[in-house]
C-alpha cells in the first residue's frame, strides 16, 4: 500500500457517540485527519478525550456513527483491526 499523499484526507469521523449504560461519553464527534497533520486532543476531564482514542484505537465500539479509513467505512472492533490501520496507542 502506498503512502498517503500530503493533504489527504486519511481518517474521517462522523457522528461518533459513545454510551456506558445512562453514561453518554461520547455525543456526535466529528473528525478530519489528512495525511502530514499533526492532530491534538485537549479539553477538560472528563471531556471524552480517553474514550475517543480508545475508540479509534478498536478498545471499545462506538454506539453510534462512522469512521472512514482512506476512503472507506471501517468498523474498528478489536485493537488487531485498528493496529492493521497504523492505529496504536
Amino acid at each position: 500500500m502506498n503512502a498517503p499523499e500530503k493533504g489527504e484526507l486519511i481518517l474521517r469521523l462522523r457522528g461518533i457517540g459513545k454510551q456506558f449504560g445512562a453514561v453518554t461519553a461520547l455525543e456526535d464527534i466529528e473528525l478530519d485527519v489528512h495525511a502530514g497533520e499533526v492532530v491534538a486532543l485537549v479539553g477538560d476531564n472528563g471531556a471524552g478525550k480517553s474514550t475517543l482514542v480508545k475508540v479509534l484505537a478498536g478498545v471499545h465500539q462506538a454506539t453510534t456513527g462512522t469512521i472512514e479509513y482512506l476512503g472507506k467505512e471501517v468498523t474498528l472492533d478489536t485493537p488487531g483491526t485498528a493496529l492493521e490501520l497504523g492505529v496504536a496507542t
